[in-house]
């Protein structure tokens, strides 16, 4: 078997529409509920690394979306 075959047959079906929605999904939970929970609870540094977290998230979301669609 061939890294292209490996490609079309175990990632690819990974990265369709409905992982993709997941993981902006999570990254917007953490980004709108969790931190601000952790900046009520006095965790500063906790929400900041949420914020980073949530936003990678959402961005990683659609680039993993248009490597599936181009591979």
């Amino acid at each position: 078997m061939i890294f292209s075959e490996v490609l079309n047959y175990s990632i690819k079906p990974l990265l369709g529409g409905f992982l993709i929605f997941f993981i902006i999904l999570a990254g917007a939970f953490v980004l709108l509920i969790d931190r601000k929970e952790l900046q009520a609870a006095g965790k500063k540094k906790d929400a900041k690394l949420a914020k980073l977290l949530g936003i990678s998230y959402i961005v990683a979301g659609p680039i993993l979306y248009l490597i599936g669609r181009i591979i």
